[in-house]
């Protein structure tokens, strides 16, 4: 069995569905400017701070099969994954993050969020 989508509660993730619906192969390093306009312009209008941005940061690997789209550090993983958080800047200096009653991290090693419930 496979998960539903629901479209609408992240922007990132529909934007890149889209693009894939379509044809385009974002894991052409040519397209990875372009990549990151249209990832800046989704997340630019949920930020305080513009110059927050720096921190978007990601790769792209195409298997097979499917596309992985990888955060390089907790901000980016966040924003990945639809969640944007109040203060991009403390969120990247403690590399921790509270949303929605969970605490996220960030294994700069294998670039995954790891989420714990808050008690």
């Amino acid at each position: 069995m496979g998960n539903n989508y629901t479209w609408g509660l992240n922007p990132v993730r529909d934007t890149l569905l889209q693009m894939i619906v379509i044809g385009v192969d974002i894991s052409d390093r040519q397209f990875k400017s372009e990549l990151n306009t249209i990832f800046s312009l989704i997340i630019e209008n949920h930020l305080k701070n513009r110059e927050d941005l720096v921190y978007l940061d990601f790769k792209v690997k195409k298997t097979d099969m499917h596309f992985k789209v990888i955060g390089n550090n907790i901000v980016s993983a966040l924003w990945l994954s639809g969640m944007m958080p109040r203060n991009p800047t403390a969120v990247y200096e403690k590399n921790e993050c509270h949303i929605g009653g969970k605490t996220y991290t960030f294994d700069k090693k294998k670039k995954i969020l790891i989420s714990s419930i808050v008690k």
